[in-house]
């Protein structure tokens, strides 16, 4: 995991940090409704609406920070850094961050049966309708940051091939990629620990995120 901070006036490089990341929590729930449409014996159409929610937690350890400091090593705050500032080795937690995500889209599924044994499909979905919450907190610094980004770009193309040995049985091989790009938001801060208050400092327009993914993976469908 790396971090990067632009806290200066002019927008300098303030903060950097690379440490080894650990996946600690992923929920991914997807709900579509919607309706068929044959066009065809072979040929079918579907469209639907959908929502999705997705929650992301990972926490970096170890590593090392590059922080200005001044001539006593402590650490200094929209201060830009300097190109010879020296890595110091971290040890521990160093900074966790989290993702919520929201979704609201429209998408459509092609399906044609090839013949008696083989059938594929094609879908899309996308919308501009995403909303974004990040945290991450900052041990080093003592820092909590928080983001709101709505609206963005969300696309997800996805391919499928199924075999179908019986009526009641598919075997089906899919693969997807989901790109969420959340617009620029906003973003608060304020310092942790001991007799700290609620969010100090927030800015407009200072705060992005993404999420790109292939998934791809095998399914069994049984009729009865």
């Amino acid at each position: 995991m790396e971090d990067r901070d632009w806290n200066t006036q002019t927008g300098e490089l303030s903060n950097y940090s690379a440490h080894y990341n650990y996946t600690e929590g992923t929920l991914v729930l997807d709900y579509k409704a919607g309706v068929s449409i044959p066009l065809d014996s072979r040929l079918l159409l579907k469209l639907y609406l959908g929502f999705s929610w997705m929650h992301f937690n990972w926490n970096a350890r170890d590593g090392y920070v590059m922080y200005p400091k001044d001539q006593f090593g402590n650490y200094l705050n929209d201060t830009a850094l300097r190109p010879d500032e020296k890595k110091d080795v971290w040890s521990g937690p160093a900074v966790t961050y989290s993702q919520e995500w929201i979704l609201f889209f429209p998408g459509a599924d092609l399906s044609l049966r090839i013949n008696r044994f083989f059938s594929t499909a094609f879908s899309f979905q996308g919308s501009p309708f995403i909303f974004c919450r990040a945290r991450d907190d900052h041990f080093a610094t003592g820092t909590e940051y928080s983001d709101s980004m709505d609206f963005g770009v969300y696309v997800e193309p996805c391919a499928e091939v199924s075999f179908i040995p019986t009526e009641r049985l598919t075997l089906s091989l899919y693969c997807s990629w989901r790109n969420l790009e959340a617009g620029p938001g906003s973003s608060g801060f304020r310092k942790t620990g001991v007799h700290t208050g609620g969010i100090t400092t927030e800015l407009e327009n200072a705060s992005g995120a993404a999420w790109k993914a292939i998934d791809a993976g095998i399914t069994v469908g049984l009729r009865f």
